[in-house]
């Protein structure tokens, strides 16, 4: 049922489909009538019409549905999908380049402050990511091999069951994510090479052998 109580002239002077005068049907109906028929909508269909928070819950709950099918079906044709932008990008001419490039250059001038701003909201909200992309981008200028993700960060942190990899101590979400080998001594950035640390565990160990460090805390003979 409508919340605001409109004539038929006015809901068609706004372009409505629906008005609601609050009077009765001649069945004895309160409810929204058809602006083209005067027709009662519970006469016509045998059941009231939604809200139009309703109906806004319905809109979000069907975009999340294509939303959640888009990504699985992304996920399963990713290798067909990026194929065939291969192939278009490929059939472009020169031109259709220059064109293309001129106006995501333009649109990103224009938007630039807008999507700052967003890429921070993101990165402020999703600091496991933050910090998966700069081990990445450290790995890569140390010329070391491998990379991670925060899905692998969180498996590791499962595994070890919330604790550090040498105190023992719960780590909660406060902890340090270390190289068991150092990327300074040749490690990879390999989940195989990652353990989690408490912060006073990661700093006393820094870029040390892991076997030494071990020995200096006398665990290894």
């Amino acid at each position: 049922m409508a919340d605001a109580i409109i004539s038929r002239a006015d809901a068609i002077a706004q372009g409505l489909k629906y008005y609601f005068n609050g009077q009765p049907c001649p069945q004895g109906h309160i409810a929204e009538r058809s602006v083209r028929t005067c027709q009662c909508y519970v006469c016509k269909t045998g059941k009231p019409r939604k809200t139009e928070a309703e109906r806004a819950a319905n809109r979000a709950a069907a975009r999340e549905r294509d939303r959640l099918a888009s990504a699985a079906y992304n996920a399963t044709n990713r290798d067909a999908l990026n194929e065939k932008t291969r192939q278009k990008r490929a059939a472009r001419t020169e031109e259709e380049r220059e064109k293309a490039k001129a106006y995501y250059r333009e649109w990103y001038l224009e938007n630039r402050a807008r999507l700052i701003e967003k890429a921070m909201e993101w990165e402020k909200a999703h600091p496991e990511y933050v910090a998966v992309k700069k081990r990445n981008r450290r790995a890569r200028e140390k010329e070391a091999e491998g990379r991670h993700t925060p899905q692998d960060i969180q498996r590791i942190h499962k595994a070890q069951r919330g604790k550090c990899a040498y105190c023992k101590c719960k780590v909660g979400d406060d902890y340090h994510v270390d190289h068991i080998v150092a990327l300074a001594r040749g490690g990879t950035n390999w989940p195989r090479n990652l353990q989690i640390l408490c912060q006073p565990c990661n700093n006393q160990k820094h870029a040390r052998d892991p076997i030494k460090h071990m020995q200096s805390k006398g665990y290894l003979l």
